[in-house]
């Protein structure tokens, strides 16, 4: 079977009916088997014969770089049993002090599940018996992720190997009547004994393969793929997933509000999420400017093509140099947006002078 190490994937070869189709993936001293899927359509038309008995449990990450490992032991190194339950005191004397005891549980189990479900670090990994909940957290960051790579990882685990052959070291924990919450994400968690990794509790990839795979997914479409989600008869959003929460609310609107945001620069609008028509630089009419400036959202310079100003790193964006320009009399007079694989927005503006106006070269700009 073929090794590749991670970034390489091109040599992951596709996820389909015939489930012998892996490689193995060797990512941070693990061995795990891969497989993965163009695009997210695909990946479900496949889930789905594949979980035809349902067995199967889901989980998606934005970075196929991280290991599986639970939120708590990212941010705390080596935890021991006092911490742990420190912390898990912390947070139920604090559900008390602010009048949230419905959120109360006298089972440690529960309140860890509980924490975990409301966005507090905990010793669990969560995972969902519906993949298409797991996609959507795999790319429903995709326009603030740092990760630019071409795909997402989904990981899928058939739960009958686990109660088999992991019994003594997997507690798997789905009571969904625990919390709405946990209901509607289809939610289950996994506690691993003494704070292990999946990675290292899993037989080697060719014997693993046939339970366990990390499938990566092509990023494309990714906000076609929120919309169907949404739209599906049993629709997948933030408004279903954290029901009764003002906080699922504002998170549902806030990729909602995306379609109305723009930045306004004197009198010129640019939308930053509605793809823009010309002008664009071959349709403008040259012989009525002069000194043109071209600027490129995903790689600006570091200086004024017109004077010494400098931007430091904390200082580079699209807006400081475009209100410089406009300084120095300069306006725009063409912009083209274009939509990246994974869904990012690159803004393409031009800016100009009119003929019969002068470059201002002294100005006093702090932007």
């Amino acid at each position: 079977m073929d090794k590749i190490k991670y970034g390489e994937f091109d040599k992951i070869p596709d996820f389909n009916d015939n489930f012998e189709n892996y490689c193995i993936e060797s990512n941070n001293n693990y061995l795990l088997p891969a497989s993965k899927s163009e695009s997210w359509d695909t990946f479900l038309q496949t889930i789905n014969t594949l979980n035809q008995n349902e067995n199967w449990i889901f989980r998606g990450q934005n970075d196929g770089s991280w290991d599986l490992k639970p939120s708590l032991l990212r941010l705390c190194c080596n935890p021991n049993e006092q911490e742990f339950q420190e912390m898990l005191n912390l947070f139920k004397n604090t559900l008390i002090e602010m009048g949230l005891k419905k959120y109360r549980r006298v089972d440690n189990t529960q309140q860890w599940c509980i924490a975990r479900h409301y966005g507090l670090p905990s010793p669990a990994l969560d995972w969902s018996y519906d993949p298409r909940v797991a996609l959507f957290f795999a790319i429903e960051n995709f326009q603030t992720t740092t990760n630019k790579t071409r795909y997402v990882p989904i990981y899928i685990f058939d739960k009958s190997i686990i109660e088999k052959k992991f019994k003594e070291l997997i507690n798997l924990y789905d009571d969904q009547d625990l919390d709405k919450r946990i209901s509607a994400q289809k939610g289950l968690l996994m506690f691993i004994k003494n704070n292990q990794q999946i990675e290292s509790i899993l037989e080697e990839p060719n014997l693993s393969y046939k339970y366990f795979r990390k499938v990566y997914i092509g990023r494309e479409d990714t906000k076609k793929c929120l919309n169907n989600l949404e739209k599906n008869n049993n629709p997948i959003c933030k408004k279903t997933l954290y029901p009764e929460s003002i906080e699922g609310a504002v998170q549902y609107c806030n990729f909602k509000f995306q379609k109305y945001f723009r930045q306004s620069y004197k009198n010129t609008t640019l939308m930053t999420i509605k793809n823009i028509e010309p002008p664009l630089f071959n349709t403008i009419e040259k012989d009525k400017y002069k000194h043109f400036v071209l600027l490129n959202s995903r790689g600006l310079p570091v200086n004024c093509v017109k004077c010494d100003k400098r931007y430091d790193n904390e200082q580079l964006s699209l807006e400081a140099f475009i209100n410089h320009y406009l300084l120095h009399g300069m306006q725009i007079i063409g912009l083209r947006e274009e939509q990246s694989q994974d869904g990012s927005i690159n803004i393409l503006v031009t800016l100009g002078i009119s003929k019969d106006k002068e470059i201002i070269k002294n100005i006093n700009s702090s932007i």
